[in-house]
């Protein structure tokens, strides 16, 4: 009987951490504003690097990617450093649309006429290790990171990081937006996000991911 209590403990433990800021990321953030757009963040974090993460494979004017290149400069200005900014390959596309500079663009993307199907080409993960090693090369405190991410992204980005040995905090839009018109399917509504990202979570949580 101890043992079967145990065991529905640990899994209720385990459907609570699957299930944590599925709708929005809810960590004790402090709303601010920068050029007329609604953040959420730390505003006494004192950040080394920002680690940008893509959302979707869509770099137009339009697509999220577009709106995450904005949230990186704007967090430039609101903690008014020109920090280093480590992204994925799809924003540092945007970011240089709006002619913002200092930045490593890595991953692989999606190259025009491709369709994204079932994964995307580098993972979360994937891109967050690749942060890692220029930041360190770099001489960039990985203990101090930025993180720019989707607001129903981030909470697995962070937790990720945490494996991967990182430290910080999010830089996030308060406003959840979503690009219906994106190449991969999964992030054109919360509909179809959310049913992915708990099969993702588990999947994490079972390899020892995040």
């Amino acid at each position: 009987m101890i043992l079967a209590r145990f065991k529905s403990k640990d899994i209720t433990l385990f459907l609570m951490k699957i299930l944590r800021n599925l709708r929005n990321y809810e960590g004790p953030l402090t709303e601010v504003n920068v050029r007329g757009e609604n953040y959420r963040t730390i505003p006494d974090f004192e950040p080394s690097v920002i680690f940008a993460q893509a959302f979707g494979a869509d770099t137009g004017v339009f697509s999220y990617n577009q709106r995450l290149a904005i949230a990186t400069r704007d967090a430039r200005e609101f903690f008014e450093q020109d920090l280093t900014a480590i992204v994925q390959e799809e924003v540092g596309k945007c970011l240089k649309r709006i002619r913002e500079g200092n930045f490593y663009s890595i991953g692989e993307s999606y190259k025009e006429g491709e369709r994204a199907k079932l994964r995307s080409k580098i993972d979360t993960r994937g891109v967050l290790e690749l942060c890692g090693e220029v930041a360190e090369k770099s001489g960039l405190d990985v203990n101090k990171v930025l993180y720019i991410a989707h607001p129903l992204h981030i909470y697995r980005v962070m937790e990720i990081g945490k494996k991967l040995g990182f430290d910080g905090e999010p830089f996030i839009e308060k406003e959840v937006h979503w690009n219906p018109e994106d190449k991969q399917p999964w992030v054109r509504s919360v509909k179809l996000w959310i049913p992915r990202e708990i099969l993702t979570r588990i999947h994490h949580k079972i390899m020892g991911v995040a």
